[in-house]
Parts: structure tokens; sequence; C-alpha cells
């Protein structure tokens, strides 16, 4: 969790930038937003492990699947639920930050919830992802890919929404990163 928090505060961009779209406001409706992003992440390996049968818990800050037995198929979909989930709710509030009528939330919060995304991206480059608890870890001992190519898989997303979040992106940008999303989804759960 600290490792996330520094590599987001260390992050080039700038709440104050005049030309950026949607300025983080730093306010507690923001850190909501983040701290909700990781939880969300989380609860997607929690809710992707109940519903095979396994059972999980935090340990030391990561899930982890105690005597479980999982098919190779089941343990990738579990390994990666984080990221589908990040995806998921990221694309969501995306589009609640472009709609025109008022949202649930604030913008705010919003954005917390996507930089949390970007952040949990950059933090599996940073070095997470070679942890042996980290879901690049195991996705990548159970689908016979590198750690580095999904690695690239899963922060091409995070940059792209990263451009689209404070970058004055394209609507191409928009549709590609939402197919990369979808796309990676679809391998996933067709993975054999």
């Amino acid at each position: 969790m600290r490792l996330l928090i520094l590599l987001f505060l260390l992050m080039p961009w700038s709440s104050h930038a005049a030309d950026v779209e949607h300025p983080i406001a730093w306010d507690s409706s923001f850190w909501a937003g983040f701290a909700g992003g990781i939880i969300t992440h989380e609860l997607g390996h929690v809710t992707m492990a109940t519903s095979v049968g396994q059972s999980s818990r935090l340990e030391s800050g990561s899930v982890v699947y105690p005597n479980s037995s999982f098919s190779t198929k089941e343990a990738l979909r579990v390994s990666t639920a984080g990221f589908q989930t990040q995806w998921l709710f990221s694309e969501w509030a995306f589009y609640e930050l472009n709609k025109s009528e008022e949202t649930v939330l604030d913008e705010q919060h919003y954005i917390g919830l996507i930089t949390a995304h970007i952040t949990i991206s950059l933090a599996y480059l940073a070095g997470l992802k070679e942890q042996p608890t980290s879901d690049i870890y195991n996705a990548a001992a159970v689908s016979g890919r590198s750690r580095n190519q999904l690695m690239a898989a899963a922060l091409a997303p995070a940059l792209l929404d990263a451009y689209r979040l404070w970058g004055d992106a394209p609507a191409w940008v928009d549709k590609l990163s939402i197919g990369l999303k979808a796309g990676e989804i679809g391998l996933i759960w067709t993975f054999e």
C-alpha cells in the first residue's frame, strides 16, 4: 500500500495544470475513490475465488488462497481478477466523468478510482510482478507467458487511461483502451 501511494505521488502530472481536463483535488472524495479502487481490485480476487468454491484471506497485504485446488483456468482467472475488476470499474468511472448530467458520486471520487487503477499497474511495473504472491507472477506461472509480457498487457490500458484522464486524448484512445481491456478479458476467459 505504501508503495502504491509513493508511486502515485511521484507520477509526473500536476493537479494545477491549466490544460488538465480532470484535475486532482486531493480531497477526501479523491482518497475515498483511490482506496475504493484498491479495495475493488482485491475484492475481484476474493469474488472470483469464491465463485469457484475456494476460500481466501488477507495475509501481509496480499490475498492468499489457503489449501486451494484451482484448475489452470481457474488459477488464471483468479490471479487476473483484480485487473479485470479495475478495468471494469475504471470504464464505469470514465463513463460517469463524461456524462453531462449529475452522477452518482462526485468527479473526484471517479478520478481517485481511475488513479488507483493506474497506480496499481505502475506498482506491478516497479517490482510487484516479481513477488511470488503477486497477480502477474501467478498469472505467468499458470499461463506460460513471461511476467514481462503480462506486465505489458496490464500496463497498456493503464497508460492509455492516464492519457484519457489527464491528457487531451482523441476519441480513438478511448476505443483502444476499451478494446484492449475487452480483448484481454476475452483471452483470460477463453484460456485453455
